[in-house]
């Protein structure tokens, strides 16, 4: 087994939920890279996303300072399996790479996949991230098989309500 995270001991990394809504919006709003999709936060938008148990923002800061962040997803199963969790993103400030910082955000988020007994706890990552494949493997997680991703363009899905 690999050992655990060693991280900074004023690294604390917490779980936000939505009375943290200005916290979690700064921390987003710094770690995220300017120009991005998600760059632009809505603080009544992550407000309504800590409010459902099943997102998860965990948040990394040194005092103060957000260091790095994870947002993850808790999944029912439609079989009513236990769940599973979905890994969506790790961000870690390009200052404070290398140090630990996304390992411990990770691990948190196994933690809580095994707090809820998840079946499992997975991530897609591009191929050419080799960074975010790297720190999936320090974590003793291994690519599941060579299946392909589609993605649908975005489009105004969305049904107005007067």
């Amino acid at each position: 087994m690999t050992p655990r995270a060693t991280v900074d001991p004023r690294v604390l990394v917490r779980r936000l939920t939505e009375r943290d809504a200005p916290d979690a919006a700064a921390a987003v709003r710094a770690l995220k890279p300017r120009g991005t999709e998600g760059a632009v936060v809505d603080e009544a938008a992550i407000a309504a996303f800590l409010a459902r148990e099943e997102n998860v923002l965990l948040v990394a800061c040194a005092g103060t300072v957000p260091v790095g962040h994870a947002v993850a997803y808790v999944l029912d199963r439609v079989d009513g399996a236990r769940p599973m969790v979905l890994l969506y993103e790790v961000e870690v400030d390009s200052e404070c790479r290398r140090e630990g910082i996304g390992r411990a955000l990770v691990e948190r988020v196994t933690d809580l996949a095994r707090e809820i007994a998840a079946t499992k706890t997975w991530v897609l990552t591009d191929p050419a991230n080799r960074a975010a494949q790297r720190l999936y493997a320090s974590c003793e997680a291994g690519p599941a098989s060579e299946q392909l991703l589609f993605v649908w363009p975005g489009r105004d899905n969305v049904v107005h309500v007067e």
